[in-house]
């Protein structure tokens, strides 16, 4: 996967060197107290260019590798799912069996204390009440109680004369 910035580097380079071995092969030339000629400078900087480019296809080459992990990874997960769900169902709390296929047995909650059922129950009376909810029994006995209100009947035929 080339970049533009890494492109930009990868011409730069291939230019630097295309124009040291043209114009520059035997001339010595002195860099930070070191000797060289063009052409084994221009070397260096093809080397140097390959080793940009090693990394710029190794980057590509894993893109390529998780973008195909991941499509082969969801094109299977429900089959993958199934199959440990199948050996979880076969084997059950066979440990040592389901541990040979990397699975864990489903786990079994520990027993409550009488404490911990208390609370949990007067947190759940607590919450209805709360809430206003309660059981269709219990809704079924309410009735409604009206005191103070007077009915008067309607008489004729509810048609206006005039």
């Amino acid at each position: 996967m080339v970049t533009p910035a890494r492109d930009t580097v990868l011409q730069q380079l291939s230019k630097l060197a295309d124009g040291l071995e043209a114009h520059m092969a035997e001339t010595p030339l002195m860099i930070a107290g070191v000797g060289y000629t063009g052409t084994s400078l221009a070397a260096t900087v093809r080397t140097v260019q390959a080793a940009v480019q090693r990394v710029a296809d190794a980057e590509a080459e894993l893109a390529n590798a998780v973008r195909d992990s991941r499509r082969t990874q969801a094109s299977n997960s429900k089959l993958i799912l199934g199959a440990q769900g199948l050996l979880r169902s076969r084997f059950l709390n066979d440990s040592v069996t389901l541990a040979e296929f990397g699975l864990e047995p489903a786990r079994v909650p520990a027993p409550m204390s009488n404490e911990t059922k208390l609370v949990r129950a007067a947190k759940a009376r607590s919450t209805r009440e709360k809430r206003g909810t309660m059981s269709e029994k219990k809704r079924l006995t309410i009735k409604g109680d009206v005191r103070g209100v007077t009915i008067n009947p309607v008489t004729g035929s509810g048609k206006k004369n005039g």
